[in-house]
């Protein structure tokens, strides 16, 4: 019979032992009985080990249920899943070359996709790969541009669907890829057909033939491949092959590399310069940040309309950025200028962003903000 004399919620182990010698002594049975020196001093330890361990083990999972009090990664991702928040994964170091080839008699040069360069800073040596296919025409007998690098290799997963599988899971292999660099390809009918699929962040405008992925965090920093429900995106046919590419890297560690060479034959280079020493790496989103990030990229519903909304998505989706202010070009004095939204980024190193990082923050805050409404970034 429960007896409200017992307290069993304390986490204190001394606390719980006193609760019960209190709620024995008060009982006739027990009058005048010595606790301490007797063998029931034994029962009574435990008796309070085991209701100490119940409290301790209560709190900690009801602790675990909410994201402001969850301390193991599991956790938290499970709740930032529930508000639709993908945790950062890592992020591969960018590096701008200029490269110089002799023309040698071709009419064009395609420097294919993963494409391999070496480069170097105080930690190493670091392999870095051409993102995308690029192309380029001569000029003078020489093939001469610019072209990004990014620190890492590409690898490939393969699953074969099973459908007699429940609830089957596509988890990816590797915890240091880069998701941005991920791509899927399903192949079906025997290797017949191959379809690219395209990865979605919402359900919106999605039917029962959209060719789509989702991604989504697992509790041990993996991530796994999700695809639609045959309503809801195109569900792959039974002995699919799913490929997914992707590049693994090494987070921070490859920034401020410079001094680079090519590693793979892209024809007889007369020089290759770089213009901007590698930056913008970033490892794994630390579970601090999910928690405080997870809430407030769910406020902002994936468009930016108050200033707290620009400051949320800058700093959920570009690594390199420590902080950043946001303020409106009618605050500025002197110089009023309505219809833009200044945006003032600080990075984790202290420099200011490159242009190209400029461009690419004014771009990803332009298709999400309101119409009329023109995003700068300024130092």
């Amino acid at each position: 019979m429960a007896n409200s004399s017992i307290l069993l919620t304390s986490l204190d182990f001394d606390t719980l032992k006193n609760s019960l010698k209190t709620y024995l002594s008060s009982q006739s049975q027990f009058a005048d009985y010595n606790f301490e020196g007797s063998n029931i001093n034994v029962l009574l330890d435990i008796l309070s080990y085991n209701s100490y361990l119940n409290a301790f083990y209560l709190n900690m999972a009801i602790s675990e249920s909410f994201l402001d009090s969850a301390q193991m990664r599991s956790s938290v991702v499970s709740r930032a899943k529930e508000l639709n928040y993908l945790p950062r994964s890592y992020k591969s170091s960018k590096a701008t070359l200029k490269l110089t080839v002799n023309q040698a008699g071709q009419t064009s040069l395609t420097i294919p996709s993963g494409t391999k360069f070496s480069g170097k800073n105080a930690n190493g040596s670091y392999t870095f790969t051409t993102n995308n296919s690029v192309v380029f025409y001569p000029s003078g007998g020489y093939f001469t541009g610019n072209l990004d690098v990014y620190e890492g290799v590409f690898v490939n997963d393969v699953f074969v669907v099973d459908n007699t599988v429940q609830n089957q899971r596509f988890v990816l292999t590797n915890q240091i890829l880069d998701t941005d660099s991920l791509s899927v390809s399903v192949v079906e009918n025997s290797g017949q057909t191959t379809t690219a699929f395209q990865r979605a962040d919402s359900l919106y405008e999605l039917n029962s033939n959209s060719a789509v992925y989702f991604v989504q965090a697992v509790n041990d920093g993996s991530y796994e491949l999700v695809f639609g429900d045959g309503i809801l995106g195109r569900v792959p046919l039974n002995s699919a092959l799913i490929v997914a590419n992707y590049r693994i890297t090494q987070g921070t560690d490859a920034d401020g590399s410079g001094n680079f060479t090519v590693v793979d034959n892209i024809g007889t280079l007369s020089s290759l310069t770089t213009l901007y020493s590698s930056s913008g790496g970033a490892n794994a989103e630390t579970v601090d940040s999910i928690r405080y990030n997870a809430p407030r990229h769910f406020q902002t519903q994936e468009r930016a309309v108050t200033a707290a909304d620009y400051k949320s998505l800058v700093l959920s989706n570009f690594t390199n950025i420590k902080s950043c202010h946001v303020f409106g070009g009618e605050t500025v004095v002197g110089s009023i200028d309505y219809g833009k939204v200044y945006v003032s980024p600080v990075t984790y190193a202290g420099s200011a962003t490159s242009t190209s990082e400029k461009a690419d923050i004014e771009y990803f805050l332009g298709q999400r903000c309101t119409v009329g409404i023109t995003p700068v970034v300024v130092d």
